[in-house]
């Protein structure tokens, strides 16, 4: 962990980020069509230009405005010790294989398509738990909906295990098929094995996972 400076050395020794938007004074972006009609431009670039910050446990990068700056170092951990530094840390953000799940390469990437959901190109993610955070922080609304799809279809397969368990009972069978199915270490039972993906996402087992990282 990087030794403490006074906020007023961080703040000078913030290092400056390009413009995020890649926004030039005179360029067109705009040629005009019949439905607004009148071309639009940059006249001019006005903002307190960006910089980078760096957290303080993961050594995760990220660009802010300038203006923000002094909020952001002011932000502290659960331990009271600050959240975020301009200094470069010693170590490189340890990188997972979890990709966001609105990832191009995600394999319901064809249904999400069809929700109209966006693509997201982050990657390397370390847990599910940080997948879950970033979920929850950039793709609120998509998030919402994936979790309620998956709520569904975890209720159905419950349904459709305790049918299961009725008819094998009923045909005299003590011990129905269940290679399909699976028990997670977080509590929930039955669960078909083809929709593990779905489960691990779901409140109750990101939960245990958060609890037990």
């Amino acid at each position: 962990m990087t030794t403490e400076k006074p906020l007023e050395e961080l703040l000078l020794e913030a290092e400056e980020a390009n413009n995020p938007g890649g926004l030039t004074e005179g360029r067109l972006l705009h040629s005009g069509n019949d439905e607004v009609p009148m071309p639009m431009g940059v006249a001019s670039l006005e903002f307190g230009g960006h910089v980078y910050v760096y957290h303080t446990q993961t050594g995760d990068r990220s660009r802010i405005n300038s203006n923000m700056l002094a909020m952001q170092l002011t932000k502290t951990l659960e331990d009271g010790s600050r959240a975020f530094t301009t200094e470069k840390l010693s170590f490189e953000p340890e990188k997972g294989t979890i990709k966001c799940m609105l990832h191009a390469d995600d394999p319901n990437r064809a249904h999400y398509d069809s929700l109209g959901f966006a693509t997201c190109p982050k990657q390397y993610i370390p847990s599910q738990y940080q997948l879950q955070r970033h979920m929850t922080g950039r793709h609120r609304l998509e998030n919402a909906t994936i979790a309620e799809e998956a709520e569904r279809a975890e209720k159905e397969e419950e349904r459709e295990f305790q049918r299961m368990l009725l008819q094998a009972a009923a045909n005299g069978v003590a011990n129905p098929p269940s290679s399909e199915y699976f028990d997670c270490d977080c509590g929930a039972a039955g669960i078909k094995k083809v929709y593990k993906r779905h489960h691990d996402r779901t409140k109750k087992h990101v939960k245990w996972e958060k609890k037990n990282a």
